[in-house]
Parts: structure tokens; C-alpha cells; sequence
């Protein structure tokens, strides 16, 4: 089994009463005992969570999906709203990376699902066939969810590619975010020219 490799500011799905799933960003951890992980709320609202409720958690790292059934240990309003669960003791993990990333440098625009400028001063860092990692300023009043639809713009060579992808990884930061990018509804012309960009890069680019 993968060794999950624990991160300050991993973004985990938290999925509480009705199916309903929120982000909690990963604050610390003692190995065995609990993971700390700030408040979940929405708009405010705690929700109801109470100690010793039972929660599922996902996420994901490096490439591979997590997920295990925790308890809630003890919750927390003041002065930071955190929460704390118990460490788990078993989890689920499931490979999802199936092609190779390849390591480039490229202006990236990103936009929301309506076509909404978010980024015009994204960076590349990573793509593959199926996705690749974006690194964006950080903007007032710019929030990033995982699971939520987006788009990307770039330049393949000489070519324009644009794309709609998900958001399968978060990693929040003070002036950066890390966006890990899963392409979805890809057209047999965006393949084409992306297998042609891939091959170029493969052929040019130390990985």
C-alpha cells in the first residue's frame, strides 16, 4: 500500500450528513493520535458536527486517492475554529496517475466554468494526457475548490489549446496556490495536438 505522505495545507474532502462533502485544510498531526484540521463550516454555519461523530475523508497525493472513516475528537470555536479527529488507522488507496508527467514551464490563463477570467498569470509546471499542475497568485476575493470545474488556456507551440478540467488537488499558500488539473471532455483535436505537444516535449525536455 502507499505511504501517505502528510502536508501543512492538504486539502481533505470531508464528507458529513447527506452526502454533502467541504474542504478542511490540514493544519498538524501527531502520528497515531489525531489530525488537526481547521473548522468546516458553510457560510458560517458548523453544521452540527459534535464529538464523536463519524466522517469519511478523501484526498488526494501523489498521483493516488485516499480515503478512510474517522471519529470526530473534539471541536473547537475559540479563538480558531479548528477540529480534530482521530488518526487513522487504516485507509484506502487507489492509484489514479496512469501517464507520465512531464516537468515544463508555461504561461497558463485559467477561467471558471462560465468563461470567467480568474488567472491570466498561471504557470505550468507538470502535464501529461490527462492533467497537469498549475501554479496560480494568490488574489483577494479568489477561492479554489476541489471538485469544482474549471478551464485553462495555453500555448502548445504554436498552437492555442484550451481545455476544461477539475480540480483534483489543492494546496493553498500565502502568495501561490498548487492546482493539480484532471482535462475532462477532451476533444479527438485536443488528443491530437496535445499527444503531438507531448511528444515534443519528450523529444526537447529533461523529465
Amino acid at each position: 500500500m502507499e505511504t501517505v505522505k502528510w502536508e501543512i495545507g492538504l486539502i481533505l474532502s470531508v464528507e458529513i450528513y447527506y452526502k454533502s462533502h467541504l474542504p478542511a485544510r490540514l493544519l498538524g498531526w501527531e502520528e497515531g493520535s489525531f489530525l488537526m484540521t481547521n473548522g468546516i463550516t458553510a457560510k458560517g454555519d458548523h453544521l452540527g458536527l459534535k464529538v464523536n461523530d463519524i466522517v469519511k475523508v478523501r484526498f488526494l497525493c501523489d498521483g493516488n486517492a485516499f480515503g478512510f472513516m474517522s471519529e470526530v475528537m473534539h471541536i473547537q470555536h475559540f479563538p480558531y475554529h479548528l477540529m480534530f479527529i482521530k488518526y487513522p488507522s487504516n485507509y484506502e488507496c487507489m492509484k489514479l496517475r496512469v501517464t507520465p508527467r512531464f516537468k515544463i514551464y508555461l504561461p497558463t490563463s485559467l477561467s471558471d466554468a462560465s468563461g470567467a477570467l480568474l488567472a491570466s498569470d498561471a504557470t505550468m509546471l507538470d502535464i501529461s494526457e490527462g492533467g497537469c499542475r498549475l501554479i496560480v497568485p494568490a488574489k483577494d476575493g479568489v477561492k479554489f475548490l476541489p471538485d469544482v470545474s474549471y478551464s485553462i488556456t495555453f500555448l502548445a507551440r504554436t498552437k492555442e489549446l484550451s481545455v476544461a478540467c477539475d480540480i483534483r488537488q489543492l494546496r493553498e499558500g500565502k502568495d501561490l496556490h498548487s492546482l493539480g488539473l484532471e482535462f475532462k471532455n477532451t476533444s479527438d483535436s485536443f488528443r491530437q495536438e496535445l499527444g503531438l505537444f507531448i511528444d515534443f516535449i519528450k523529444n526537447n525536455i529533461r523529465t
